[in-house]
């Protein structure tokens, strides 16, 4: 595939760091950038190899992978890189790479060196500032398990809190432990002799204050805000206490804000604020926002023009010469990555999950139900009732209940077994008819009283704005239960005190980018039909125009010979 210098500055326009740029600092990185072409399977680079080169893919895609993930000769892929992705970030710290890549189709790709980079940062200076960033949120998206990502789903920036934020929440435990020390002198004064009382303290203390020190460390370790090539999100842990993940699909954003402090201007940190159709992401705290919120508006970018225009000219050829050849191409579904099947033992709570049915799929469609816990404090006390009457109708057949005859015992416990179990049953049933379903078209809300109200509320997957889900409570971080929001219009659909929120949020964002790049499928296809009936037509007449002239010249030809004649 030949790349036109159109193309590259058209790419170039529509990605971050470059899409800002006026046109003659894009055609000096397109005149000082060289271009590569790579065959289908072929290897870029491998892991451990010396960063030398900086690419930018221009047609085709490339899979990254992590060699150290598995054991086996096909490990699966770390990421997907799609036109306009930027990769090879190691070469601007000098690194070794991290991961290998390999070329997934005919491929082209942009190029450009150490030397190159030095002179363009030189004319360029945002470059100097934007890919330093980029590689470190490169190197952090390699540490960071993100479960929940799709399988083509690519991570374009992911961040902590600036550490202003770290220290600051470490100073009180700083303070509380200069404080303590003058304290703890004046035991070991007064105890002297008694050394065992000052040492208890002195222990206690110490181990106190590792203890506030590393709860304060991961606690800012565990919230990232991310952008994806899918979605933005803002995902927070609170440990034993909270975990939440508030997320809006790229195409749902209205408009980004920054908001900074005097504080913060003068660290060079603050908060984007990312407006969607649902209301607002808040990415707080980070380094250099002006450039995080550039990266945000550049994925909204990309998500609107769906596909760049150079897939779409080279599909377009594909189609017309499989047209002309009598032969009709359709577009399928996206390429689905299969993961290996990892043989592992299940935990109590997955066991748990599968014995009371909390999951269940058929005919494609999902079933939720609320957590077995729910259950069980629902049926606690009939349960309790129950075994409190089995107890008395055994004491009463070994005589400790002399007052009253067996038989009398019998028949009350007999009616009373009855009733409650009525009662135990009525409190299962009420457990079992709360349900929740996502289809490939919508998501459904049952909620059922036995005998009694019935509630179902619905909604279309393609009118989804966002998903989002949270853990409360250390029963809820500790047993993987919570409640996920799904806002739809201005209608918010709960699943409550489901098993797994966030595997359940994940599992719906699934649907719904499924849904959407069905939904962008079909128009495209729908779009190219068209154009590529133009194309016939205009063929058709430009074939009749030329037999309408050769059929003018042979007339003129047999004209001039009867004269001849």
């Amino acid at each position: 595939m030949t790349i036109q210098r159109a193309q590259v500055l058209e790419v170039l326009r529509s990605i971050y760091p470059f899409r800002r740029l006026d046109t003659d600092l894009l055609e000096l990185v397109a005149d000082t950038a060289g271009v590569v072409y790579f065959a289908d399977g072929q290897q870029i680079f491998s892991q451990g190899d010396f960063g030398g080169l900086l690419y930018i893919v221009m047609g085709g895609q490339v899979a990254l992978f992590l060699d150290h993930e598995v054991d086996d000769e096909a490990p699966p892929p770390f990421s997907i890189q799609r036109v306009g992705d930027i990769f090879g970030l190691e070469m601007v710290d000098f690194g070794e790479r991290q991961v290998s890549a390999t070329a997934l189709g005919e491929t082209t790709l942009l190029t450009i060196d150490a030397d190159q980079l030095r002179t363009l940062e030189t004319d360029i200076p945002k470059l100097g500032t934007a890919l330093p960033l980029l590689l470190k949120s490169y190197l952090l998206s390699l540490d960071v398990a993100l479960d929940w990502r799709g399988d083509k789903e690519g991570v374009c920036y992911i961040a902590r809190r600036h550490r202003f934020f770290l220290w600051s929440r470490l100073l009180v435990p700083l303070t509380v432990a200069l404080i303590a020390i003058p304290a703890l002198v004046w035991l070991f004064t007064v105890f002297a002799e008694r050394m065992l009382t000052p040492l208890v303290f002195t222990g206690a203390g110490v181990l106190a204050f590792i203890l506030w020190v590393i709860w304060i460390v991961i606690d800012w370790r565990n919230d990232y805000s991310i952008i994806t090539t899918q979605r933005v999100l803002f995902q927070e842990k609170i440990l034993l206490l909270y975990d939440s993940r508030q997320e809006a699909p790229s195409n749902a954003i209205l408009a980004v804000n920054l908001q900074t402090s005097q504080i913060g201007r003068m660290l060079g940190f603050g908060d984007v604020v990312v407006r969607t159709y649902a209301g607002l992401i808040l990415m707080p705290g980070l380094e250099q926002p002006a450039e995080v919120a550039e990266m945000v508006e550049a994925e909204w970018f990309r998500s609107k023009s769906k596909v760049g225009r150079l897939e779409r000219l080279e599909r377009l050829r594909e189609k017309y010469a499989a047209r002309r050849n009598g032969e009709r191409k359709i577009d399928g579904p996206p390429r689905q990555t299969e993961k290996p099947t990892e043989s592992r033992r299940e935990s109590l709570q997955e066991i748990l999950a599968t014995l009371f049915n909390l999951r269940y799929e058929k005919d494609g469609a999902i079933t939720y139900r609320t957590h077995w816990f729910i259950l069980l404090k629902k049926v606690w006390l009939p349960s309790a009732l129950l075994l409190a009457l089995q107890v008395t109708l055994v004491a009463s057949a070994f005589g400790a209940i002399s007052s009253i005859s067996f038989r009398a015992v019998f028949a009350v416990v007999l009616l009373l077994d009855f009733l409650v179990g009525l009662w135990w049953a009525y409190q299962y049933w009420d457990w079992r008819n709360d349900f929740y379903v996502v289809t490939d078209e919508q998501i459904v809300d049952v909620y059922r009283k036995p005998l009694g109200h019935e509630e179902r509320r619905s909604a279309p997957l393609r009118s989804i704005q966002s998903v989002n889900f949270e853990r409360q409570g250390l029963i809820g971080l500790m047993l993987n239960f919570g409640t996920v929001h799904i806002l739809v219009g201005e209608t918010d659909l709960t699943f409550d005190f489901v098993y797994n929120p966030s595997e359940v949020q994940r599992e719906i964002f699934k649907r719904f980018a499924e849904r959407d790049y069905r939904d962008a499928q079909q128009q495209i296809h729908a779009e190219d039909e068209r154009i590529m009936d133009w194309f016939e037509v205009y063929e058709h007449e430009q074939v009749g125009s030329n037999t309408d002239i050769e059929l003018a010249d042979t007339n003129v030809e047999d004209a001039e010979d009867e004269t001849a004649g």
